[in-house]
């Protein structure tokens, strides 16, 4: 080791450049943090000579957009990718193939956690959050981390083969299985059992109640404080009392349901591959609408205040009235959406392009080449966008001037912003500090020189 410190300060002095050195210095420290360390988790490298590189910040602000900030999650640098991201109003979460949770701070960008869930290589879908509760699933183990800590709370065999994501609320958790069987756990009691270290032995006492269908439960099911909607792969969508499983009604379609419903106001938004997306009543399954989509849909409807952003497979995007079903506008060649603000919708192209939507009427207002940042969050809880490469390099943009983000979900928590001095106000309102008094400090970002090489886009 120290002769490989005496070889980077010997080419520092013959006159490297500084980026060959940062690659060197990386190389370095992944070999010290390696398995012969102790450790087997090492960070990717960042910006190197074959890395991903960051969007250039002129780019950006073509498309009427900065970057708020920029992060690099734990992963196995030898052979790990990111497989999943998802985000609450506080962070934002990369799971990868080797089993590593990362999680960064919405805002600041800050790292909070990295922490191995699990064994590597092992069938896991994306996390889901139960207040300060991750739940996630990896093989045959459910799992409950703590999502200020990081800290794994607790660990079981689940009684079958998982098909789909956790989903909770409540101290309630629901999990689909591949041989069509709704599981309902007590989280309440597993968290008990876990601290009488119990739960190996007695951990199948935690089974609320079981509801078996036709046919694999695939995708997460829809919780509310009384009722939890969950759909089967033969078209079937079911409706049960939260805690005695007591059916309230079952609604099928013409073909597979592997997009989980979406809650609008008391209704359920049901996006099936035949085509059409349902608008049913919650609590009874009366029929609102239909309409139909000129595509399958395997993803759900991203809803925002009364707008339904869907985007059928080869069929671009449509933004629906959630009330009634009726078109709003169309734009072709769109793939997915990753966020909207008060004017503009955010969506991604075939080809990985960020496209700058208008929101009222859906024309083009700009784009921006966003490769090889391929994976996003379909972000219905604020206007910011958050995109990562396969590398675990992620990243979060933001409309220029909105330097607070806008909440879909919870307006209630919007920051309340300053009132401004109106003009020809008292300049003694304006002036300096006076002396003794402590200004407040300036946000750290990092330097230019700390981040990832910005490399033109083609």
């Amino acid at each position: 080791m120290i002769a490989s410190v005496h070889h980077f300060q010997m080419r520092l002095r013959s006159g490297h450049s500084f980026r060959t050195v940062v690659g060197l210095c990386v190389a370095f420290l992944t070999i010290a943090c390696g398995p012969g360390a102790g450790s087997g988790v090492a960070l990717a490298q960042i910006g190197g000579a074959s890395g991903p590189r960051i969007t250039p910040e002129a780019y950006l602000n073509r498309a009427g957009l900065t970057r708020s900030w920029w992060g690099q999650a734990v992963t196995n640098a030898q052979r790990d990718r990111l497989l999943y991201m998802t985000s609450d109003d506080t962070s934002v979460y990369l799971q990868t193939s080797s089993g590593l949770v990362t999680a960064f701070d919405t805002e600041t960008g800050r790292r909070r956690w990295g922490t191995q869930v699990g064994q590597s290589d092992r069938p896991t879908y994306p996390l889901s959050v139960d207040g300060n509760n991750l739940l996630i699933v990896n093989g045959m183990d459910l799992s409950s981390i703590d999502s200020v800590s990081g800290d794994v709370r607790w660990s079981f065999k689940l009684p079958g083969q998982p098909a789909s994501s956790p989903s909770g609320l409540g101290g309630m958790i629901y999990v689909g299985f591949l041989d069509g069987s709704l599981f309902a756990f007590d989280g309440d009691l597993i968290q008990k059992l876990a601290d009488k270290q119990l739960l190996p032995s007695w951990g199948y006492r935690s089974v609320a109640w079981r509801y078996k269908t036709s046919a694999a439960i695939a995708s997460p099911a829809m919780v509310t404080q009384k009722y939890v909607a969950f759909a089967s792969e033969n078209g079937t969508l079911y409706s049960v009392t939260k805690r005695e499983r007591e059916l309230l009604f079952q609604f099928e379609t013409d073909a597979r349901l592997t997009a989980s419903p979406v809650l609008y106001k008391e209704s359920l938004l049901v996006a099936s591959e035949d085509y059409k997306v349902y608008s049913i009543g919650l609590r009874n399954g009366r029929y609102n609408w239909q309409f139909s989509a000129g595509g399958p849909l395997i993803v759900p409807p991203l809803v925002v205040g009364n707008e339904a952003f869907i985007t059928p497979e080869n069929a671009g995007l449509l933004s629906l009235n959630a009330d009634n079903g009726r078109v709003n506008w169309t734009r072709p060649n769109v793939r997915r959406v990753l966020s909207v603000s008060p004017g503009h919708v955010y969506v991604f192209d075939n080809m990985t392009n960020l496209i700058v939507l208008n929101r009222q009427n859906g024309g083009v207002v700009s784009s921006v080449r966003l490769e090889p940042f391929r994976f996003y969050v379909a972000n219905d809880r604020s206007d910011r966008i958050f995109v990562a490469t396969e590398s675990g390099l992620v990243m979060c943009l933001q409309e220029i001037g909105r330097d607070f983000p806008l909440l879909h979900r919870n307006p209630d928590r919007q920051p309340v912003l300053p009132e401004l001095a109106p003009e020809g106000a008292d300049s003694a309102e304006q002036a300096p500090a006076a002396e003794g008094e402590m200004e407040a400090p300036a946000e750290e970002m990092p330097a230019e020189g700390e981040m990832p090489a910005e490399q033109p886009a083609n």
